[in-house]
C-alpha cells in the first residue's frame, strides 16, 4: 500500500477524498458512527438523536401532510362528533351508526387516540420520512424534494402491505380474545361447581390482567414479518409479498423477542405521554374559563403540535432497528464502508494484448517470439525466446544440404484475463439470502 492510498481503516471520506472539516466529511462520519451494532437502548437513543441532528428535514417531511389533517381530525371530533355524542338518543340508529363510523376514522385526538385517517397518514409520511433517513444513515444530505418524489411511487404498495399488516395483527388478536375468554368461563365454571360463586374482585383482577393479552400476542406477527414493512418496500423495493419472508430473515429467531419488545412497547409509550400531555394541558385551559373559540384554537394547536412531535419518532425508531438488523444479519456497515474503496491495480482496466511478432522482409522470423506469457499479460517486460535458424559452424554447413525454413506462423496472442468485479453493493438492494435459514445457524 502506498502512501497516497487510504488505510482499510480510515475514515470512509478519506477514501473517497473528501476534505475533512466541510459538511459532507461531517456526514459521512455520522454514517460510520450509524452503522454500528447497537443494543435496544443504543438504537432508541439514536434515534433520538437523529431526529434532533436532522429535525427541520424530518419535521418538514411530516409537516406537509400531517399538520392540516391533524387540524381537520380536531375540528370534526369538536366540531362534530363531540355535540353528536351529546345529544344522540338510545333509540337513534342512525346517530349512533355516524357516531361510530366517525369515531372509527377520526379517532380521539383530543385524547391522543389515532383514528384510520391517522394511522394512514402516518403510513403515507413514513414513505419519505424514511428515504431521509436511508440518506443520513449512508452520508448523504436528505433533500425533502428528492424524498417525497423518490417514495411516493411505492405509496400504494406500501398501504396494501400495512393493510395486510393490520389485518393479521386484528385477525389474531381477535382468536387470542376468545380463546382466552373461553378459557376463564370455564375455570368460573368449574370453580363455581366446586366452590360456589367467585368473589367479584377475583373475577376484575383476572379480566384486567387478561385484557392486553390480545394486543401482546397480535403484536409478535407485527414483529416477525410486518415490523419494517415500510423500509423493505421504499428501500429495498420489495413486493408486497415478499415482505413477511424478507423480514422473518431479518429478525430470526434468536432476536425475536428484542424486536417484539419494541414493536410492543414503544407506541404504549408514546400514545401514553401524548394521552398524560393532552390531558394535564386540557385540564389547565378548563381551569382558566377561556372563552370557547380561544380554548378550542389552543387544544387543537397544542394537540397537533404534540402529535406531529411524538408521532414521528416511532418510524424513526423502527428505521434505524432495521439497519441494526442489517448491520448484524448481512454485515451491511462493511458492505457500506467497501463500497467506494480503490481497487487494487491488477483489477483495474483492461490490459492492452502483447504486440504481434514481427518479421523480416526475406521471410525468416529474426526476432519472432513465443505468444505472451502471464507475466506480460499484467504488464510485465519478459524476454522474447528467439528462433535459432543459423548454422552452428562452417564444417556443418559444407556436410548439410542447405535449405530455408518457411517463417513459423505465430499464434494468436492471448487475450489478456478479465476480471469480473462485482459493482458496489446498491443500497436499495440486498442479496437473496446472506444468512442462510434460521434452522442452520440458530439465528
Amino acid at each position: 500500500m502506498t502512501a497516497e492510498e487510504p488505510s482499510l481503516w480510515a475514515p470512509l471520506s478519506a477514501k473517497i477524498g473528501i476534505a475533512s472539516g466541510t459538511a459532507d466529511a461531517a456526514a459521512l462520519q455520522d454514517a460510520e458512527n450509524l452503522l454500528l451494532p447497537q443494543p435496544l437502548s443504543g438504537v432508541f437513543d439514536e434515534a433520538f438523536d437523529i431526529y434532533k441532528r436532522h429535525f427541520v428535514t424530518l419535521a418538514s417531511i411530516v409537516a406537509i401532510i400531517f399538520l392540516p389533517l391533524q387540524t381537520l381530525l380536531y375540528a370534526l371530533a369538536n366540531l362534530w362528533l363531540r355535540p353528536l355524542a351529546a345529544h344522540v338518543s338510545d333509540n337513534d340508529t342512525l346517530g349512533w351508526t355516524a357516531l361510530i363510523f366517525g369515531r372509527m376514522f377520526v379517532g380521539g385526538p383530543e385524547y391522543a387516540l389515532p383514528g384510520v385517517l391517522t394511522i394512514l397518514t402516518l403510513i403515507v409520511v413514513s414513505a419519505p420520512l424514511t428515504v431521509a433517513l436511508s440518506d443520513i444513515y449512508v452520508g448523504k444530505p436528505p433533500l425533502l424534494r428528492d424524498c417525497y418524489r423518490r417514495a411516493m411511487p411505492r405509496v400504494p404498495r406500501l398501504i396494501l402491505a400495512w393493510v395486510l399488516g393490520l389485518f393479521a395483527f386484528f385477525a389474531l388478536s381477535s382468536v387470542a380474545a376468545i380463546v382466552y375468554l373461553m378459557v376463564l368461563g370455564t375455570f368460573a365454571t368449574v370453580y363455581t361447581f366446586s366452590h360456589g360463586p367467585a368473589p367479584e374482585i377475583v373475577i376484575g383482577i383476572v379480566t384486567y390482567l387478561g385484557m392486553p393479552l390480545p394486543y401482546i400476542l397480535g403484536m409478535s406477527i407485527i414483529a416477525y414479518s410486518f415490523s419494517f414493512t415500510t423500509p423493505l418496500i421504499v428501500l429495498e423495493n420489495a413486493s408486497v409479498g415478499a415482505v413477511p419472508t424478507r423480514n422473518a430473515q431479518l429478525v430470526g429467531r434468536k432476536r425475536f423477542l428484542r424486536c417484539w419488545a419494541a414493536c410492543t412497547f414503544l407506541p404504549v409509550l408514546v400514545l401514553g405521554l401524548q394521552a398524560i400531555i393532552l390531558g394535564s394541558s386540557g385540564s389547565a385551559l378548563g381551569a382558566l374559563h377561556l372563552p370557547p373559540l380561544l380554548n378550542f384554537m389552543l387544544e387543537t394547536s397544542l394537540s397537533a403540535v404534540l402529535v406531529f412531535f411524538l408521532m414521528p419518532y416511532m418510524m424513526i425508531f423502527l428505521t434505524a432497528l432495521y439497519y441494526d438488523y442489517r448491520v448484524r444479519r448481512e454485515g451491511f456497515d462493511v458492505r457500506v464502508l467497501s463500497a467506494d474503496m480503490p481497487l487494487p491495480p491488477m483489477f483495474g482496466a483492461e490490459q492492452p494484448p502483447a504486440p504481434l511478432p514481427s518479421t523480416n522482409n526475406a521471410g525468416s522470423a529474426s526476432e519472432a517470439s513465443f505468444p505472451p506469457s502471464p507475466s506480460a499479460v499484467f504488464g510485465q517486460s519478459t524476454s522474447a525466446i528467439p528462433y535459432n535458424t543459423s548454422a552452428g559452424s562452417a564444417g556443418a554447413q559444407a556436410s548439410r544440404p542447405s535449405y530455408s525454413l518457411p517463417a513459423p506462423t505465430p499464434a494468436p496472442p492471448a487475450a489478456a484475463p478479465v476480471w469480473n468485479v462485482p459493482p458496489a453493493p446498491s443500497l436499495a438492494q440486498t442479496p437473496a439470502d446472506v444468512s442462510g435459514p434460521d434452522e442452520m445457524d440458530g439465528r
